[in-house]
């Protein structure tokens, strides 16, 4: 059977390749970084204050921990050559975590201040995975949040998490928000996913085939037939894009009715008709 324990300095490296073959996507590039300054949001800003730096230890698969007076392991079983079973054994109480996923890519000790967190992710085969939060709590663990996203190594800082998942819009991307750890819980402030294509030479494009109104510098424009765009990011209902020129634009897409559904069975449209209406070759995936 393949190794299913990632190994902590392989674990970028394993999330990229896995995640770029289901979004199709051309850059494993850390974009979490990239701020929403850069597009025309609606965000509101954090009134976040940064707590007390955090002690960050890596939990190795089936090797026993400690924090505080207790112990525990992280015990994660091959079941076949596709999944593993993840359990979380603490102060000899067992908490079942997965029955069955890909595997485990992410799991760490976080002490900071009184607190105590376990926090691991799990990739699935077929959907990007998720990433648990469980608290230390009088010698027991309390299951404290989850998020149906991947972490992206490394991991330095409690309030820089840089999370992915597959979004769908006007084709299929690796979106990228920027969580932390606030009262338990993960928070972001991010409204919108930015893509892992931006800056790379190599980055995905679309090329108009319909006359499609958008914004471009803030202004009201019209993209004609035969102009290239680049994906940059997206939130509930606007898409964002960067010109050749390194111009930000965006536009406005919808859910449309499943009587309109296009050929790939996606519900993404604009102005009630299919993206493949107007763009030539809208990269979905999945």
């Amino acid at each position: 059977m393949r190794n299913r324990f990632v190994a902590k300095g392989s674990m970028t490296v394993f999330l990229a390749v896995l995640l770029l073959a289901v979004s199709g996507c051309t850059s494993n590039r850390n974009v979490s970084s990239q701020t929403s300054t850069q597009v025309e949001s609606t965000e509101t800003e954090s009134q976040y204050v940064p707590q007390e730096k955090a002690i960050i230890t890596p939990i190795e698969p089936n090797e026993e921990f400690s924090v505080s007076d207790s112990t525990g392991m992280l015990k994660v079983k091959e079941e076949d050559d596709y999944s593993v079973t993840v359990i979380l054994e603490f102060n000899y109480q067992l908490y079942g975590v997965e029955k069955s996923c890909w595997a485990v890519t992410s799991s760490y000790l976080i002490e900071r201040g009184d607190d105590a967190y376990i926090f691991l992710t799990c990739h699935y085969e077929n959907s990007y995975g998720r990433t648990y939060l469980y608290k230390v709590e009088d010698g027991q663990l309390e299951a404290a949040d989850a998020l149906n996203m991947i972490f992206f190594e490394p991991f330095t800082n409690v309030d820089q998490l840089n999370m992915a998942t597959t979004v769908n819009s006007i084709g299929t991307y690796e979106g990228h928000k920027t969580y932390r750890i606030e009262n338990d819980k993960f928070v972001t402030d991010d409204e919108v996913y930015i893509f892992n294509t931006i800056g790379d030479e190599s980055k995905s494009s679309l090329t108009v085939i319909k006359d499609l109104p958008a914004k471009i510098a803030g202004k009201e424009t019209t993209l004609t037939p035969g102009t290239v765009i680049h994906p940059y990011g997206q939130d509930e209902d606007t898409f964002f894009f960067e010109t050749d020129d390194g111009r930000m634009g965006q536009f406005q897409y919808e859910h449309i009715g499943q009587d309109k559904i296009d050929t790939y069975g996606y519900e993404y449209g604009i102005g009630g008709h299919s993206a493949n209406d107007y763009f030539e070759m809208v990269p979905y995936s999945g």
